[in-house]
């Protein structure tokens, strides 16, 4: 699905995009969590949990990256 065609289906109401799009949220809501985690453990300058979430993302990027071609 190209992205036009998601966009004018989610400006129609459509159903199927309307999920789509909660699908996504429900996807990068832990996604920006441990973003927000590393800049916030980098602020305070503690940088074991810094490396420690840098690990979590790296992980979590890669489970959503082999998901795609399994």
């Amino acid at each position: 699905m190209t992205i036009n065609i998601y966009l004018n289906q989610l400006l129609g109401l459509q159903a199927q995009a309307i999920i789509y799009t909660g699908l996504f949220l429900l996807i990068l809501t832990p996604v920006l969590r441990v973003i927000v985690s590393i800049w916030s453990f980098a602020k305070e300058k503690d940088w074991l949990y810094v490396g420690i979430t840098v690990v979590v993302l790296i992980v979590l990027l890669s489970s959503f990256v082999y998901g795609m071609y399994e």
